[in-house]
């Protein structure tokens, strides 16, 4: 014989068996949020941290120094910097202070130290050809000092100082001494005005005429490094090697 409940047990079961179904919907409802969003948020937040500082270090200590954060280096470029000794970081990227998470790529460049120059062979060259071997090579002339030695042609750099080979800061001055025998002979002071300097130091070499001082003056006119003036007068006639003085342009 089948038994049957009264009609408000019943109800009273389906209403239990609703309440359970919500708790537990609830609970599954509730641990997925927890799974997909609070969780990876504080995953997340416990990876990330404050990138230190690596500029001024050795590469091998740098390199150490993210490697035990969890950090990869990336060595991008290497410059000459006579600020920092060679082999250190000049500069990374990101920078100092920036929040970065573990695995991250931290981009450097180190130096190269100094940049350095080496004094080139300019004994037997005339004046401006050494001087273009001078300026290639990142230095510059400085004094020239006048010889007299029948031994080299006239006009040609007899010694320089340092000699061939020593190797110097870049954009040191180097001295030259120049032969200069035919100091009777008379030649005619060329019309440099409206040349690129270039240009005019070139034509004063081939016309034994040396530019010994130029000074620069703003003439927005003009290009920059045309020469404006000339102390000596076009078509003047002076004694071979006689120094001449320009003015130049400049736009600025």
């Amino acid at each position: 014989m089948r038994l049957k409940f009264p009609e408000f047990l019943n109800r009273e079961k389906k209403f239990f068996l609703i309440i359970l179904a919500v708790f537990f919907g609830g609970l599954l409802a509730i641990g997925l949020i927890v799974d997909n969003l609070i969780m990876p948020i504080i995953v997340h937040h416990g990876s990330e941290f404050t990138l230190p500082q690596i500029v001024n270090l050795p590469i091998k200590v740098a390199e150490k120094k993210l490697k035990d954060l969890k950090l990869n280096l990336v060595v991008t470029g290497e410059e000459y910097n006579s600020y920092f000794p060679i082999g250190t970081v000049i500069s990374q990227v990101p920078e100092p202070g920036t929040t970065v998470k573990k695995g991250s790529t931290i981009r450097a460049i180190i130096s190269k130290g100094e940049a350095s120059a080496t004094m080139p062979a300019v004994r037997g060259l005339s004046l401006r050809e050494a001087k273009l071997l001078i300026e290639n090579a990142n230095l510059t002339v400085g004094e020239i000092t006048w010889y007299e030695d029948e031994g080299f042609p006239d006009g040609v750099v007899v010694e320089s100082y340092p000699v061939a080979g020593t190797v110097l800061k870049a954009n040191s001055s180097v001295q030259l001494v120049v032969n200069r025998l035919e100091t009777d002979v008379k030649v005619d002071v060329p019309n440099f005005i409206g040349l690129d300097l270039a240009e005019a130091k070139k034509l004063a070499e081939e016309n034994g005429i040396l530019v010994s001082d130029i000074k620069y003056r703003k003439d927005e006119r003009m290009l920059p490094e045309t020469v404006l003036s000339q102390s000596l007068a076009p078509g003047t006639k002076v004694p071979k090697w006689t120094e001449v003085k320009l003015i130049v342009s400049q736009s600025e």
